[in-house]
């Protein structure tokens, strides 16, 4: 059977995925690949300067999960995320929201897709990007859902974050990569990485701001159940908006992910 005239399918949502309360991914039979999650109290930072507003980073398992898939459903290998990119229109996320991608293209050695985040009316909320390698370790059915861990009403995946998270001695913090933050391939899952660059650069700029656009690359995995620290640096806070790097160094002082987040400072603050 031809790609074209393949059958809808469905992949169950992982352990990041159902932290963050995933629908399972939906796969068209024209390549096109949906999911859906709610933002709400428990996407916010129960630490950070705005403990009720959502981060926007929160929609990074999604985006990672759904554009991913979108690569991986048209290859008979697997794509691992080099990049990851995020342009926000909208200055908060609420309620549900949906990603809708595709493959912009996939040869033997490298990918890109590209997806929509969107309200459920239509309105484009943000724009994702994402560029994977190819590899030749595919998992299985079963590591790419493996058991879940169900989120509980009033369960705040981003909360769950943050209690992994300690200060570093030289400023900072440090991660505990546990593996129920992790990929099939027993690594740190990106979309959470999107995520703790949005937390940590928020907290390094503690003033009302919210974030235009984030966006990662991975320069070495991160495996499951290691120390992953992480360095905030202020590169520029002017009137209107900040742009804060964040660096993810393993426990050998390796780097293994680079982040440049851009958040726009709100009106009357100077």
């Amino acid at each position: 059977m031809s790609r074209a005239t393949a059958p809808a399918r469905t992949v169950p949502p992982g352990r990041p995925e159902s932290l963050f309360g995933l629908t399972p991914i939906r796969i068209a039979p024209d390549g096109t690949v949906t999911g859906s999650m709610d933002v709400d109290a428990g996407c916010a930072d129960p630490g950070g300067p705005e403990p009720v507003a959502p981060l926007s980073g929160a929609i990074g398992v999604l985006a990672d999960s759904v554009l991913g898939y979108s690569l991986n459903n048209t290859s008979d290998g697997w794509f691992v995320t080099t990049d990851i990119a995020l342009e926000f229109l909208a200055p908060r996320l609420a309620g549900t929201v949906h990603t809708h991608a595709r493959s912009a293209h996939a040869d033997g050695t490298d990918g890109m897709a590209r997806g929509e985040i969107t309200d459920g009316s239509g309105t484009v909320l943000a724009y994702g990007t994402f560029r994977g390698r190819k590899t030749g370790c595919v998992p299985s059915a079963a590591e790419q859902s493996p058991p879940n861990v169900q989120a509980r009403p009033g369960a705040s995946p981003v909360g769950a974050l943050a209690k992994a998270m300690r200060p570093a001695p030289e400023g900072g913090a440090t991660f505990l990569a546990d593996p129920m933050f992790g990929n099939p391939l027993g690594n740190l899952h990106g979309g959470i990485t999107v995520c703790l660059a949005d937390l940590v650069a928020c907290r390094a700029m503690p003033i009302p701001s919210f974030t235009e656009s984030i966006r990662v690359h991975f320069v070495r995995p991160v495996v499951s159940g290691s120390l992953l620290t992480l360095r905030p640096e202020v590169e520029h806070l002017g009137r209107t908006f900040g742009i804060v790097r964040v660096r993810g160094f393993d426990e050998r002082g390796k780097l293994c992910t680079s982040a440049t987040v851009v958040r726009s400072v709100m009106s009357g603050r100077m």
